[in-house]
């Protein structure tokens, strides 16, 4: 919102450093739930390449996660230069493509495979359980950054889940 903006511009100059980013992407409040993540998600790794060329990884963690950065990076220095390096907190889910919707999620692939059983519709065409990284931390490396923010599929995949959330209520 412009008021968050303003406050945010206002800790800028308070504090005397520009340590974020503001991305296009759907509030919380605004959109709800898992879609605001993924778009969050999403719109973070589209432009982190951009604005951060060259970088061995780019990363982003939700503003309650401590992320120990002297040991992540002693983690991800021996990953540097391999390719589509691509990891975090690991949970699975399952996926309705036509509704943008997650079902059967878990923090395990069993209970993720019981959760689709039991969760998902069984009328409609569901994707899972794979495994994907949630907000808490997510880290990919350059390649990977640089892929997926200039891929047309995922652009495409965006556009499509932002017009599917708009058309539901939240």
């Amino acid at each position: 919102s412009p008021r968050d903006v303003q406050q945010l511009d206002e800790e800028r100059r308070r504090v005397g450093k520009d340590d974020f980013a503001v991305v296009d992407a759907s509030d919380f409040n605004e959109a709800g739930g898992i879609y605001s993540c993924i778009d969050k998600l999403f719109a973070w790794f589209r432009h982190a390449p951009v604005a951060y060329p060259g970088a061995s990884f780019y990363a982003k963690a939700d503003d309650d996660s401590f992320v120990d950065v002297a040991r992540l990076a002693s983690f991800l220095r021996p990953a540097a230069g391999l390719p589509r390096v691509y990891g975090g907190y690991l949970q699975y889910d399952s996926f309705v493509t036509e509704e943008w919707r997650h079902c059967g999620w878990s923090a395990g692939p069993v209970g993720a495979a019981h959760a689709r059983r039991h969760g998902c519709p069984k009328e409609r065409r569901v994707y899972g359980p794979f495994p994907f990284v949630v907000g808490a931390l997510t880290v990919m490396g350059g390649d990977l950054g640089s892929w997926f923010s200039s891929s047309p599929h995922v652009a495409r995949l965006v556009e499509k889940g932002r017009g599917t959330c708009s058309q539901q209520e939240v």
